[in-house]
This record gives structure tokens, sequence and C-alpha cells, in this order.
């Protein structure tokens, strides 16, 4: 039984440094940023909304919350499942979607609006990303 413990402590552990390490620190938004943000973007209901980075979920939620097709990208597995718990419980299930996957795999040409909360390392890769695949 401890050796079963063991293990499955060992994979779990394993997964989050994985994770940790390839991609930026989980900071969390504060509300007041994620309210200043919608304010500050040309929102119109029924735009496709993506999150880089999504962390908790809690700007995809309040892309959700403000009639967007909201989507997520998160590496980290446990950020995952504990954004859809979120969802769940804000009642946007459907509304939001978070995807376990790297958005530097994801083609982002179908979103309207692009959040992120970026290190200063990858902002000129990502600024190249995004050249190529927005209108």
């Amino acid at each position: 039984m401890i050796f079963v413990v063991f293990w499955i402590f060992f994979i779990v552990a394993l997964i989050f440094i994985v994770a940790g390490f390839s991609g930026a620190p989980f900071v969390p938004s504060q509300n007041q940023q994620i309210l200043d943000m919608l304010d500050i973007a040309d929102i119109r209901p029924g735009d496709r909304a993506t999150d880089l980075g999504s962390g908790d979920g809690r700007v995809v939620i309040a892309l959700a919350r403000a009639g967007l097709d909201a989507h997520g990208y998160e590496i980290n597995p446990f950020l995952v499942i504990w954004s859809l718990l979120r969802m769940y419980r804000a009642g946007v299930w459907g509304c939001g979607h978070i995807h376990w996957k790297s958005y530097w795999r994801t083609n982002l040409s179908s979103y309207d609006l692009i959040t992120i909360y970026g290190t200063p390392p990858i902002m000129s890769r990502l600024k190249d990303k995004l050249c190529r695949e927005l209108p």
C-alpha cells in the first residue's frame, strides 16, 4: 500500500514539476485587473476570445460572462482541473472552454480577442506568432 501511495505521489509531483518548468509561473490576475481589461477591450457578444496561460480560469470565466465564446490554454494539468471546476461553479460551462494544451502549438487565427499575462522573455516570440497568425 505504501509503495502505491509513493508512486502516485511521485507521478503527481513529476507532472507538476514538468508543467511548471515548461511554462511561465502561475500568477493569478486580480479581479480589478480583469474588469479593467474588459473595459479596454472592444467586446462584442459572440466574439471568440482566448486567454493564453489561463491558470485557474478566472479570465476565461469573466470573458464567458461578458458573452464571449471564451477559451483558455493551460499546460499545467492541475490548473486545468481547477479551472474546469471553477467554470462549472460559475455557471459558464459550455460558454467557456479550457484546453490542456500549449498555445505555442495552437493556431490562434480564429480569435477576435487574445489576453495574456506574459513574462518579458516570451513576449517577442509571441509577437512573431501573433503577427503570422492574426489578420
